[in-house]
């Protein structure tokens, strides 16, 4: 894939952000149907596959709202001014999990710090759609925003939310382009795993997976981004876990393994690593979207999560054109993606004679002060006029 042009950057990014959301909803809505039933039920072009009875087809998990809340936390003006604090970045982030924290009916302990955001908007995003413990532990204990996880968790939750961090990354870089965002793909998501999990295998699988979208999103293919990662994360202490499983995984695709028993080689997907790995495995081998995300969910462990993994990567080098119109036309939220990766991709837009002014003052609405007025301090806001026209609001 060539570079693409900054209105073909949208259709990729519109197919990250619809990708995952398919892959998440496929994953949740086979529920505890076994692997090998989920293979009889549903050829590889069913994308719907064998409903659950609790939940409708189209339905997404808590991974593609905190996803949302992920953008959300990106696109406030604070976070465009100061994205190069890392301490920064993550408060931004974990004030956007908090909204979505309170979403799910809990009343967080830094709720004062928690402005409005558009996102609130939306019912869809008030559905509790069983969050993980970790996520819900960390953030309803949260005293300060740049604290990190007190946990140990190194499950998968930490890695589902962070496709937006390479997505923002990538947009950046085409608008400056003598400025490398590969690190910061990475770094960034590193530090929105932190904010819930405290295992260092969660937070590097986060980043490596941020970077491996930042990558597709370059026009690299699904297996040279995977090894564009593994190189970015044999520079940090404690990633081991990690390349060993991504390694596996790109083996495994080469050969002539089956899907499905490379994915019971990888495991269940619950732990960041093994998620990320079935992720590549599926996404690289898959021949087509519909397929490649079907492989994803039928085995036993988290599908959700590959789903969603796979379901990104592909989305995002496949674009959105390339999505079949029957899961998009049931998927919950959609319109609310669509917006969230126009806005993303709009940051490469250098100033506002490029671009469409219409659009650059709705994503203004949307994220102006709304998101971040509690984080600024009294000059911050004073000079927010100054802030807005900098950074294109």
């Amino acid at each position: 894939m060539a570079r693409l042009s900054k209105q073909g950057l949208r259709e990729h990014f519109r197919g990250c952000l619809l990708g995952g959301a398919l892959g998440d909803s496929l994953g949740a809505n086979v529920g505890s149907m076994p692997g090998g039933e989920i293979r009889q039920a549903a050829g590889a072009d069913d994308l719907q596959g064998p409903a659950r009875t609790s939940w409708r087809p189209g339905t997404i998990t808590h991974q593609t709202q905190l996803t949302l809340f992920t953008a959300e936390g990106l696109l406030s003006p604070l976070a465009a001014e100061k994205r190069h604090d890392p301490d920064t970045v993550r408060q931004t982030l974990a004030a956007a999990y908090l909204r979505w924290l309170c979403t799910q009916g809990e009343s967080p302990s830094l709720q004062h710090q928690v402005a409005s955001g558009w996102l609130l908007d939306h019912a869809a995003l008030h559905c509790r759609r069983s969050p993980g413990k970790a996520v819900m532990d960390s953030l309803t204990t949260l005293t300060r925003l740049d604290d990190a996880a007190g946990n140990d968790s190194k499950d998968c939750d930490g890695l589902m939310r962070v496709a937006p961090v390479g997505m923002f990354a990538r947009a950046l870089n085409y608008r400056v382009p003598r400025w490398c965002y590969r690190s910061k793909a990475l770094e960034w998501a590193c530090d929105a795993a932190l904010v819930t999990h405290g295992h260092i295998t969660a937070q590097l699988a986060a980043g490596a997976f941020s970077l491996m979208v930042y990558r597709v999103l370059c026009g690299c293919s699904i297996t040279t981004a995977a090894k564009d990662a593994l190189k970015e994360l044999s520079a940090y202490p404690g990633h081991e876990e990690v390349t060993l499983a991504v390694r596996i995984a790109l083996k495994l695709a080469k050969s002539q393994v089956t899907v499905s028993a490379g994915i019971r080689r990888l495991g269940d997907g619950r732990t960041a690593d093994e998620a990320l790995a079935i992720g590549v495995l599926c996404a690289v081998r898959a021949e087509d979207f519909a397929g490649g995300v079907q492989a994803a969910v039928s085995h036993d462990g988290h599908r959700s999560a590959t789903g969603l993994i796979t379901g990104t990567l592909l989305g995002a080098r496949l674009g959105a054109s390339a999505l079949p119109q029957d899961g998009l036309e049931q998927l919950d939220l959609r319109d609310v993606l669509e917006t969230v990766a126009d806005d993303l991709s709009l940051q490469c837009y250098a100033d506002t004679a490029d671009g469409n002014t219409a659009e650059r003052a709705q994503r203004r609405a949307r994220y102006g002060l709304a998101a971040s007025l509690s984080m600024m301090t009294p000059a911050s806001i004073a000079d927010i006029e100054e802030l807005s026209a900098l950074f294109d609001y």
